[in-house]
């Protein structure tokens, strides 16, 4: 039985589930061969595992085009891992540290997916609640931060009156709902992250909730219409009582997965030495910033504590080092560090579970691991093609003629602001700065935005079009000259343009390789294409049809 102690790669608590296992699907495979591909045959179940899984994931209903666009695939993928020379992808280190990864993952799901997922009821009562509230559209705004900081600083600027739509220009970087005030338009029960909209249907129009926790950050919801289907019959929800049963429970899956992982292991018994801790993250800060390994093991002392285990600070360093670049270069500050090595401890104590109960050898597990083993390589290869692949010059400079604007640096403005909520104090405050007080000491006394006036009032360069109707004055003004007061929805503002820069159009020479890595893209189903082609010369290849249409399909449909 093959262990996974030894070397398996921290996932962190929100990101440990990701895979959707197949039910089992009572196809009776058989070994007839679809396709010989030089000495090696793809077999009806080879096709069965990946056609079934395709068809799964995408709804659409079994077709002979679909069944011979995964057979390529196939082809294409046997031609490559065993007739190209893969010895720089099976000796890359970060290609060995994705399988590993992938594998985990897989186990950690399965193991979710028997102990958690089958286990989640839902009645009668709850399918018929999810129906009736099916029958109502909702028309909302919201306001989102990454962090609880940010989410309560414009709960409170709410609280004193500032604007909605104002906040969500400020806060929001995505045009639409900058411009729009953070409107999402009407949506039914099913089409939002549950949380939100559970917290959404429970509200009245013109209500503006407090802040609330998602999977990834927070919000502010506003609720601005709601509509509903008047008549609703039994025979409509039999129909869909189905379907209401399975949102209900991928609903109930992150508090019940919550509750098993509490009855696997209590994160606040983990007792962590602060001082190896800082020593982990310095190694780890240094490692991001210069884009090289660690190096440099830490001695053997004791890091961390749980249950009578110990950790010390080389062991864990190790343990780091092994996850994907992907997901190390998110360890960005000393927390993130604390919360990758939590899940490490739990995802230690997840995984000899799973294999205490035999999960790393089921069948499914097997299969799914050899599938996603198969995906990483077919990823690593194609980048590997794209990127050996030649291109002439003269396309290059032509995608750099029509499209200069991807090569331009855009106009960047730096402010700096003080914020206050009466025009008397900004006018004193105007005063005081034409009498030669300090910017900086006024702004962070006066100021009511806290994320700058922590900062002098220094917004920072940013581009000049995320000022909005203000882009034009500051991009006109002096250097250093105050503006203002200027008011913005019942507050004043003093500004002070202290940095531009303008736009300017990047010689070809110096993103010439920028350049040729977008064309290679654009290129990239023609580049693949033609290099399985020049392998096929080399490699004959014959397709049995029959067979392939032969191969009983499981349908979920």
């Amino acid at each position: 039985m093959r262990t996974f102690r030894e070397y398996k790669p921290i996932i962190l608590v929100n990101i440990i589930y990701l895979i959707v296992f197949l039910q089992a699907c009572g196809n009776d495979k058989t070994d007839l061969i679809i396709a010989n591909v030089g000495e090696k045959v793809i077999s009806q179940s080879d096709f069965l595992d990946r056609y079934e899984d395709f068809i799964f994931q995408t709804n659409i209903k079994d077709n002979i085009f679909a069944r011979k666009e995964i057979l390529n695939s196939l082809i294409s993928e046997k031609l490559l891992l065993e007739y190209d020379d893969n010895s720089s992808i099976m000796e890359n280190d970060e290609y060995k540290k994705d399988i590993i990864w992938k594998e985990n993952q897989v186990v950690l799901a399965y193991l979710k997916d028997r102990e958690v997922y089958r286990n989640i009821n839902v009645t009668d009562k709850d399918t018929r609640e999810a129906f009736l509230r099916s029958s109502q559209k909702i028309a909302a705004r919201h306001l989102y931060a990454s962090s609880e900081e940010e989410i309560n600083e414009l709960a409170e600027l709410l609280k004193i009156g500032v604007d909605f739509n104002t906040l969500a220009r400020q806060t929001f970087t995505d045009s639409t709902l900058k411009n729009n005030g953070g409107y999402l338009g009407y949506f039914s029960w099913g089409d939002m992250d549950p949380v939100f909209e559970n917290k959404a249907f429970s509200m009245k129009i013109g209500e503006i909730s407090a802040p609330i926790r998602l999977e990834n950050g927070y919000s502010i919801i506003k609720i601005e219409d709601k509509v509903t289907h008047p008549l609703l019959t039994e025979s409509e929800y039999l129909n869909k009582r189905n379907k209401f049963t399975q949102i209900l429970k991928i609903n109930k899956k992150r508090p019940a997965e919550k509750e098993f992982i509490s009855s696997i292991i209590n994160l606040e018994e983990i007792k962590l030495n602060d001082v190896q801790i800082e020593l982990i993250w310095e190694k780890v800060r240094l490692s991001i910033e210069s884009n090289e390994v660690i190096g440099n093991k830490l001695d053997s002392k004791i890091a961390v504590e749980y249950k009578g285990a110990n950790y010390t600070s080389s062991q864990l360093l190790k343990k780091i080092e092994m996850l994907p670049h992907s997901h190390f270069k998110k360890i960005t500050s000393k927390d993130k560090l604390v919360t990758v090595i939590k899940g490490l401890i739990l995802q230690e104590e997840l995984l000899e579970l799973a294999d205490k109960k035999g999960f790393t050898d089921v069948d499914l597990v097997v299969n799914k691991m050899k599938s996603l083993k198969s995906k990483v390589f077919m990823k690593y290869k194609i980048s590997e093609i794209i990127d050996n692949s030649f291109i002439d010059d003269s396309l290059i400079l032509d995608y750099y003629e029509s499209n200069k604007n991807l090569f331009t640096s855009h106009a960047q403005i730096n402010v700096q602001e003080i914020i206050v909520d009466t025009l008397t104090l900004a006018k004193e405050i105007i005063t005081k700065l034409n009498n030669g007080h300090d910017f900086n000491e006024l702004a962070q006394k006066y100021s009511m935005r806290k994320q700058t006036a922590e900062n002098g009032g220094v917004i920072g360069l940013i581009p000049a079009e995320n000022y909005g109707n203000y882009k034009n004055l500051f991009a006109r003004s002096k250097l250093n000259k105050i503006i203002g007061p200027i008011e913005i929805e019942n507050f004043y503002g003093i500004f002070k343009v202290i940095d531009r820069i303008e736009d300017e159009v990047e010689e070809f020479e110096k993103v010439k390789d920028l350049a040729a890595i977008a064309v290679k893209h654009q290129y990239k189903n023609e580049l693949l294409e033609k290099y399985v082609e020049d392998l096929k010369k080399k490699i004959k290849v014959v397709v049995n049809l029959e067979n392939l249409g032969s191969t009983k399909i499981f349908q979920n449909n």
